[in-house]
């Protein structure tokens, strides 16, 4: 393909998801609320902390707290850069690298489509699919990891597919770095660092019979590829080490522990340890991984495979399966399947596959060209078909059926039935009402609230939040006690046990009903506040 062609997919990746932007004027859930408050934290000079408290697993002491134990800040990073140079913290400021990111997806898809099949055909169709991402175009302009991860997913599979033993070194450093950055971005992006090294390996049992490359060669790149990736991650661990003595949070660990998803706003977390997840019992963990492994399933048909495209793209990758980049990205399919699955089953049924799979997505679309093709070639070879007619054809069907669900998923998701009113920001302007409540009656800025979205009711109101725990209203007043929140609102997605004192206006020592809002946010005062 030409620059030019380039090009425009680019500009064309720009002027969508800009225009996705429009009904976008607020993060929308919490992943991306959370990045974007902690973008506006750096850009403001505040650091690596937060206001708010969106769980208990490090035990944290209170509010400011360390930011990024749980999840990776390169987002937040990004946000605070495009913050920077817009000198602006707003939304649009903190989304401006997201947004090319997003641009130039279709771009690397393209590329990467080409480098496979050398087709320009292809490479078009590729990046068209790519253009309209489906699912992941509500997402990709948003300061949150799926453009990022994509984007680096996706070099990552072009510079794997450079064969030439001549530039392993090269090849090598740039894939550590990019694991580097990618571990920046996910917890989960350490597996791609494994990739890297599994990629050594092959070259060397490759290539020893040609005596291309040595023992010794293999473990002085191994070492090269480690310091690269400490050049990235070395900042972050020496971080960590100082406020855990730990090179990773003590969330991470805690995280292998829990039962169901709930558990991750479990309280105290010091309870959350292999002894009590081994009480649950052996069949409980294999139904809830099979829960998960039907939920993922659903996620690489639906999200990733588009439903339609799965079939071609499953064609595609088995027509390219001796190609190393389509070897790496396969197998790094089924290791994040695996762990998303098996390892954080409650995760990744809630959306850790989605996020982590957008590493390999770009190669899906590459992959699905071919398959078209070799469909195309297996019913004209039998139907007397003009092949090369009948692929124009079924390329515009694909090309209008993504764009399609593209379209309706941004008028089901963003924009909504509501005009003046975009689905994708009720959530926020829920809190903004709320909070003026609380402006209203005059309440001091240091209060702190207990909410069930601390990063979304921060960035809405500018107040402190910690989040609602999981346990009754006793591990509620526990909270309360220790981190001295004032005010408890309750929504209708509320933890279990404190669901029926969001139904009604209940009395319990130490807890005062106030205000039930037409927003549905029922609110109480915790008794010891001044």
């Amino acid at each position: 393909m030409s620059r030019r062609s380039y090009l425009l997919l680019f500009i064309s990746g720009l002027v969508l998801h800009l225009a996705i932007s429009l009904f976008q004027v607020t993060p929308g859930y919490m992943d991306a609320e959370y990045y974007f408050a902690g973008g506006r934290q750096i850009a403001d000079g505040a650091g690596f902390f937060e206001n708010f408290l969106w769980n208990y697993l490090d035990d944290p002491a209170g509010i400011p707290h360390p930011s990024f134990t749980y999840w990776m800040p390169l987002p937040s990073m990004l946000a605070a850069l495009g913050m920077f140079l817009a000198r602006e913290e707003n939304f649009l400021a903190g989304r401006f690298f997201f947004l090319l990111l997003a641009a130039g997806v279709p771009l690397i898809t393209a590329r990467l489509a080409f480098s496979l099949t050398h087709k320009i055909s292809h490479a078009w169709l590729a990046g068209l699919l790519a253009l309209f991402g489906g699912f992941y175009s509500l997402y990709l302009s948003n300061t949150e990891s799926f453009s990022p991860v994509m984007v680096l997913g996706g070099v990552f599979l072009l510079v794997a597919s450079d064969e030439n033993w001549r530039t392993g070194w090269r090849k090598n450093f740039v894939l550590s770095l990019l694991a580097g950055l990618m571990h920046l971005s996910r917890a989960d992006g350490i597996l791609w660092l494994f990739a890297v090294v599994g990629l050594i390996f092959l070259e060397y049992l490759g290539g020893r019979k040609k005596q291309i490359i040595s023992w010794r060669d293999m473990i002085i790149q191994e070492f090269l590829v480690l310091g690269t990736y400490f050049g990235v991650m070395g900042a972050w661990f020496l971080r960590n080490i100082r406020l855990y003595g730990l090179i990773f949070s003590p969330a991470s660990s805690k995280a292998m522990w829990l039962t169901d998803y709930n558990d991750t706003f479990f309280y105290p977390a010091s309870q959350l340890t292999f002894s009590r997840w081994l009480t649950v019992g052996w069949s409980q963990h294999l139904l809830d991984r099979l829960d998960a492994f039907w939920s993922n399933l659903k996620t690489v048909l639906a999200v990733q495979g588009e439903i339609f495209l799965l079939p071609l793209i499953l064609i595609g990758l088995w027509h390219l399966r001796k190609r190393r980049s389509v070897q790496v990205g396969v197998l790094m399919w089924f290791v994040i399947f695996f762990v998303m699955t098996v390892l954080f089953p409650y995760a990744g049924a809630r959306g850790g596959l989605q996020h982590s799979g957008a590493a390999i997505q770009p190669l899906l679309w590459a992959a699905a060209p071919l398959g078209l093709e070799k469909i195309i070639y297996w019913f004209g070879s039998r139907r007397g078909w003009d092949v090369r007619q009948a692929m124009r054809i079924f390329s515009a069907g694909a090309v209008t059926l993504s764009a399609g669900l593209t379209v309706l998923l941004i008028q089901n998701n963003v924009i909504g039935n509501e005009p003046g009113n975009p689905a994708w920001s009720q959530g926020y302007r829920r809190y903004q009402v709320v909070g003026q409540y609380f402006e209203d009656m005059q309440v001091p800025s240091s209060s702190i609230f207990m909410v069930n979205n601390p990063p979304g009711f921060t960035i809405a109101t500018g107040r402190l939040a910690i989040v609602v725990p999981v346990g009754g209203v006793d591990t509620v007043l526990s909270v309360a006690a220790r981190y001295n929140a004032a005010y408890l609102i309750l929504e209708e997605n509320t933890t279990p046990e404190m669901a029926k004192y969001y139904n009604s206006s209940l009395e319990y020592p130490g807890l005062s009903p106030m205000y039930y809002s037409e927003d549905g946010f029922r609110i109480y005062r915790f008794n010891d506040t001044p």
